[in-house]
């Protein structure tokens, strides 16, 4: 009678230890609640600039991200016609120092909070409103009431693909500083809460998880 074989017991770390740490990886990671490096730069050199003209575009996001959102959508269920398309939004200021010199700055909401100088590129594909220009106000004056209103450093710089977005910062910013109106909530705004039915909130938790690493990064 042939012997049975004997299965031994595997020693070691299993897939259960892995998918802990990274549980607890995740669970112990800080996001974000201050500008980065670069965008602190642009403060410091550009601050005392003053803001004399604001515009607010939209592009709109990547077909294959769109794709992607479309195919979930349809996975749980949602079947409402208000993401056909959608975009992503981001602003440009017009700054004149006390010497006339002037620049233009992009700044937008991604994982991380960005601010570049605008070198004058806007693709085919997007779309601008002008959002005027705010009563005298430094540059960081401007940046720092969009803060405030955006609840402060530790939640303005954590991103949320639902709930702290592109369109939420600059929503925070303009009315933060006078420039918000009607036009502009039609133009930003965007009705992503329930992007994917009654999943959309777990997919917000998993996507702020997500971000805070790449904002950690």
């Amino acid at each position: 009678m042939p012997k049975r074989k004997r299965h031994h017991r595997v020693e070691g770390k299993g897939i259960l230890d892995v998918v802990k740490k990274v549980g607890n990886y995740l669970s112990q990671l800080q996001p974000p609640s201050a500008p980065s490096s670069k965008v602190s730069n642009i403060l410091k050199t550009y601050g005392d600039y003053l803001v004399t003209d604001v515009r607010v575009c939209r592009k709109p996001i990547f077909k294959i991200l769109q794709t992607a959102i479309n195919f979930a959508r349809k996975f749980v269920g949602s079947n409402k016609n208000v993401h056909d398309k959608l975009f992503h939004l981001f602003a440009i200021l017009t700054l004149k120092n006390s010497d006339g010199r002037t620049i233009q700055l992009k700044i937008e909401r991604n994982e991380v909070f960005q601010m570049a100088i605008f070198d004058g590129q806007i693709s085919s594909d997007s779309e601008c409103e002008d959002a005027g220009s705010p009563a005298q106000v430094t540059f960081n004056d401007f940046f720092a009431k969009g803060v405030e209103k955006g609840g402060g450093p530790s939640v303005f710089y954590r991103y949320n693909a639902i709930t702290n977005n592109c369109q939420k910062a600059i929503k925070d910013l303009f009315s933060a500083n006078g420039l918000w109106s009607n036009k502009l909530n039609d133009f930003v705004m965007q009705p992503v809460s329930d992007l994917l039915g009654d999943q959309t909130g777990l997919f917000s938790k998993v996507s702020e998880k997500i971000t805070d690493v790449a904002g950690s990064l």
